[in-house]
């Protein structure tokens, strides 16, 4: 994106700061979603607004644009960070929840870390616009996934709840 928008690194220190108070935003508004409508709900408003935002974040061609939109993909990127923890936490055994917390912490940044790599190096190839147009449109194919998840919690959360009810 620095390269195709020719970007000095001062653009880009305000990208990341206008896209870190939207994660911020993105990470509370997630929460009260959660509360009110419960993890699927924050799930499918996760994939909506991140399908929506990449595809919002491909059409941009001008760093103003870009400065424009950061607060709002970083609303979304807020919504899939506290999403995947949410979903995470939720189907973790209390015994040992600090250890899977960190477990999934861990596989957590080593995805972010792959797909921002492989982010980077397909936007030196094919632009950073039919990245985010590709991802946007991928997360399409996460919608069946995510269902099956969270059914599987669901079912597993009644059989957890049984034992704690009964002592």
């Amino acid at each position: 994106m620095s390269n195709q928008l020719a970007a000095d690194p001062d653009t880009i220190g305000l990208y990341g700061t206008l896209k870190g108070v939207g994660i911020l935003a993105g990470g509370i508004g997630l929460a009260a979603i959660v509360k009110r409508g419960g993890r699927t709900s924050g799930a499918v408003a996760t994939l909506t607004l991140v399908s929506a935002g990449g595809i919002v974040f491909s059409t941009l061609t001008t760093q103003a644009a870009i400065l424009a939109i950061a607060p709002l993909w970083g609303v979304a990127v807020g919504f899939q960070w506290t999403n995947y923890v949410t979903i995470t936490m939720g189907i973790t055994d209390l015994r040992i929840a600090g250890s899977m917390f960190a477990i999934f912490q861990t596989m957590s940044n080593i995805g972010l870390g792959a797909g921002e790599g492989l982010a980077t190096a397909l936007s030196d190839n094919i632009g950073f616009q039919a990245v985010f147009r590709t991802f946007g449109l991928a997360n399409i194919l996460v919608v069946p996934l995510i269902l099956f998840v969270l059914s599987r919690f669901r079912r597993a959360a009644v059989s957890d709840i049984e034992p704690v009810l009964a002592a």
